[in-house]
């Protein structure tokens, strides 16, 4: 657990975002990206405002019947 808050931290997501294609979770990174690397981060306030928020409690509440859901729809 300690590894996984480690990577999460706002450094260790700056420098992830710099040497890969995606883009930081934490809110605190800022990478310094190429002009093409701008283009795909996702963690831009443009492109947040865009985002549509997840209910975390209904799909918590609600797993079981919308996995039974999907997987009955993948088939």
């Amino acid at each position: 657990m300690a590894f996984i808050n480690y990577t999460l931290g706002a450094q260790q997501q700056t420098k992830m975002s710099e040497l890969t294609s995606y883009s930081p979770v934490h809110s605190d990174a800022k990478p310094k990206l190429d002009a093409l690397g701008e283009e795909f981060n996702t963690s831009r306030p443009e492109v947040i405002r865009q985002q549509v928020p997840v209910d975390n409690a209904y799909w918590g509440a609600h797993q079981q019947e919308l996995t039974e859901a999907w997987t009955k729809w993948l088939n």
